[in-house]
This record gives C-alpha cells, sequence and structure tokens, in this order.
C-alpha cells in the first residue's frame, strides 16, 4: 500500500513531532532541499554582497573630495541633494573624522563577511550554517531590541520580527533533525 507523503505530513503535523514552521514535509522541502533554509540563504547572501559594496562606497569617501562623493552617490541613487534626508546624512559625515569613516568601513566590512559566510553556507545546505546563522541572528537581537527602544520605527519592527523567526526556526529545525552525516 502506497503512503501519501502530505497525508504523513499531516499525521505527523497532528501528532506533535512537527511544528508550526513546517519545515518537514513537502511544503518546505524540494528535491530534499529546504526552500526556507534557500530563502534565508539568499536574503544574508544579498545582504552581504550590499554591505560589502557599501563598505568599498565608505572607504572611497575617505580617499577624496568628501562633499563630491557624497553629491555623486545622492546622483546614482537618484537623490534630491536638497532633500531633508540627504542633507541630514551628508551633515553627519562630513563632521565625521577620517578615522572614524575609516572604523565604519571596517565595521561594514566585517558584518559583509558575516552575512556572506551566513549566506553562502546556508546556501549549500550545511549544518554548520544553520548554527552559525541561530548564533549570529540570535545575538543581535538585544542591539535590534535596544536600537528599537532608542528610536521606534515601523521597519526596524518589521527586522526585529524577521529575525526572531529566523533564530526560532534555526533552533527548531536543529532540535528536530538530529545528525546527519557529513553536513
Amino acid at each position: 500500500m502506497g503512503s501519501n507523503p502530505e497525508r504523513l505530513t499531516s499525521l505527523h503535523l497532528k501528532s506533535g513531532r512537527g511544528h508550526a514552521f513546517g519545515y518537514v514535509g513537502p511544503m518546505a522541502k524540494e528535491g530534499g532541499r529546504d526552500r526556507w533554509i534557500t530563502l534565508i540563504g539568499i536574503l544574508k547572501f544579498i545582504k552581504g554582497v550590499m554591505l560589502f559594496f557599501l563598505a568599498i562606497g565608505v572607504f572611497k569617501l575617505v580617499h577624496g573630495d568628501l562633499e563630491t562623493n557624497l553629491e555623486t552617490v545622492a546622483g546614482y541613487l537618484n537623490i534630491d541633494p536638497n532633500s531633508n534626508f540627504f542633507q541630514k546624512i551628508f551633515s553627519k559625515i562630513t563632521n565625521m573624522p577620517p578615522n572614524k569613516i575609516k572604523a565604519l568601513g571596517v565595521g561594514t566590512f566585517f558584518y559583509s563577511f558575516l552575512f556572506l559566510i551566513e549566506g553562502v553556507g546556508l546556501l549549500f545546505q550545511k549544518r554548520w550554517a544553520e548554527y552559525f546563522t541561530a548564533f549570529v541572528t540570535g545575538s543581535f537581537i538585544p542591539l535590534e531590541i535596544y536600537e528599537l527602544i532608542k528610536k521606534f520605527s515601523a521597519i526596524k519592527v518589521l527586522f526585529l520580527i524577521l529575525n526572531v523567526a529566523i533564530v526560532i526556526y534555526l533552533i527548531m529545525k536543529l532540535r528536530h533533525s538530529g545528525k546527519r552525516p557529513g553536513k
């Protein structure tokens, strides 16, 4: 008698052995790959690439005419250089000492490499990357809460919720998946 995987998954979840995030069964897996892990990996990789290019941009600000470089960046991003938003950023950056700008660039490179390591590891479905991502993402949650309390914003709430969901998903997946050789 053949078994229906969707029915088995449904029974598995009803029996209490599954969980609400649904990483077990055909919904989350396609060809043996966990789609949620792949999605998280893509997001982390994209964030890493964006931060990498941002870090390069920060270092370019230090070398050369700061005002001209900022106006060029505003042009590339199609931002009005006379807007309130740009003027606030412009004022903060131009009043920043060069060594602080360099430190900002180094920190941005560091974060970009963290995100790239997470993203690549998750895209290759490596178990170490699941642990690493749960730890790194979870370690930033207190800082995100602090920043949210300091200055509330809907986007900060959204990112906090997303990161908490990622950590919960990864922890539950790691707890329920058991050992997989070679991963």
